[in-house]
């Protein structure tokens, strides 16, 4: 059995790639599959995706019955509490993202903090760029332009200032997060 993943895909699990997948069938020991025979071992996880018209409470009934019926034919094998859990994929316990998720708080403080520095910045450069052309806009004013003019060209190209630069901040960010064996086979 064969199958082929669609390109880019990495995995199901957050911030862990898998490069192969291998079908249930060939993991073999004397001729019997023992990773699914032994019911007791919970090393499976498996990711599914809903079909369109199928609510979350819908798909969670039908596996809970699932579950329900696995316990009540192997009673042995099911001690304790039996249940399943429907999670969307980003919120899923397994991967790396059970790991990175308490500092998530952290990064998006100190990235708030690097932005707020940044428009600081960016205010005061803009503050200094318009004290130098002092004289400029005074030799406006005696030649006619109101400070509506005015006004209307310095946020015309603060405007234009910073549309460029979202624009090459897009352009950059869209380039660095694409996965790295497309970046190194360029």
């Amino acid at each position: 059995m064969i199958g082929v993943a669609p390109e880019g895909f990495i995995g199901c699990m957050t911030g862990i790639r898998t490069d192969a997948w291998v079908p249930l069938s060939p993991i073999r020991q004397d001729g019997v599959n023992w990773q699914i025979q032994g019911r007791g071992s919970p090393w499976l996880n498996v990711t599914g995706r809903l079909l369109p018209g199928v609510s979350r409470a819908r798909a969670a009934q039908d596996v809970e019955l699932l579950m329900q019926r696995l316990v009540a034919q192997y009673p042995n094998d099911h001690p304790g509490v039996n249940s399943i859990f429907l999670d969307p994929l980003w919120r899923s316990p397994f991967g790396a993202n059970i790991y990175l998720a308490p500092s998530l708080p952290i990064l998006l403080g100190i990235a708030g903090w690097c932005c707020l520095l940044t428009c600081a910045n960016v205010a005061t450069l803009m503050l200094v760029r318009f004290v130098a052309r002092r004289r400029e806009i005074a030799i406006r004013q005696s030649l006619g332009a109101n400070r509506i003019q005015l006004m209307r060209q310095m946020v015309l190209e603060g405007l234009f200032l910073s549309i460029g630069g979202g624009i090459l901040a897009y352009w950059l960010t869209m380039w660095s997060s694409r996965p790295w064996h497309v970046l190194s086979a360029e």
